[in-house]
């Protein structure tokens, strides 16, 4: 199956408690949990998400890389 996958990326605006705020390309606000990522950002970071099913998440990396290698080598 030839999936084309495309994450969200959201730029961290605010870490506040346990909290990672994001501005996504439309201005809108969301709230992470710390706990959601595998190190901290820091302020001004930009950040791709990508939403997968529970358990799947050690597949969804392998894509994810895949997906933003070949956006890397097919950019000008």
């Amino acid at each position: 199956m030839n999936q084309s996958y495309h994450p969200f990326i959201g730029k961290v605006t605010d870490i506040l408690d346990q909290e990672i705020t994001l501005v996504d390309s439309t201005g809108r606000n969301w709230s992470i949990p710390v706990s959601a990522f595998e190190f901290l950002p820091k302020v001004g970071d930009s950040i791709a998400l990508l939403a997968l099913p529970q358990g799947g998440e050690n597949a969804g990396k392998s894509v994810f890389a895949a997906s933003i290698l070949n956006e890397l080598l097919s950019s000008d």
